[in-house]
C-alpha cells in the first residue's frame, strides 16, 4: 500500500468514524464528495485491505499471454484449455 493509499484510507476512517464530514474529507483529498461515498461503501463492503488491492492500479496481469513477435498474430490460446 502506497503512502497516498494509506493517507487517503486515514481520511476515510475519520469519515467513518464521523471525525469530519464527508465534504471536508472530500477537500482533504482532492475528490468530489460522490467519490467519497463510494469509497465508503466499498470500505463498509471489502475492507481496508482490499478497497486499495482490489485493482491492478495499472499494471499488466502477469497471466497475460504475450504476442508472438515473429509473425504479429496471438498465441492459440485453444492449446491451454
Amino acid at each position: 500500500m502506497s503512502q497516498r493509499e494509506r493517507a487517503c484510507l486515514v481520511v476515510l476512517k475519520n469519515v467513518q468514524k464521523k471525525l469530519i464530514t464527508q465534504r471536508q474529507g472530500a477537500v482533504e483529498r482532492q475528490l468530489s464528495e460522490h467519490q467519497v461515498r463510494r469509497l465508503l461503501i466499498r470500505l463498509r463492503e471489502v475492507g481496508d485491505r482490499r478497497l486499495c488491492m482490489g485493482c491492478a492500479r495499472g499494471r499488466r496481469s502477469g497471466l497475460r499471454a504475450e504476442p508472438d513477435i515473429s509473425n504479429g498474430h496471438q498465441p492459440d490460446i485453444s492449446i491451454w484449455r
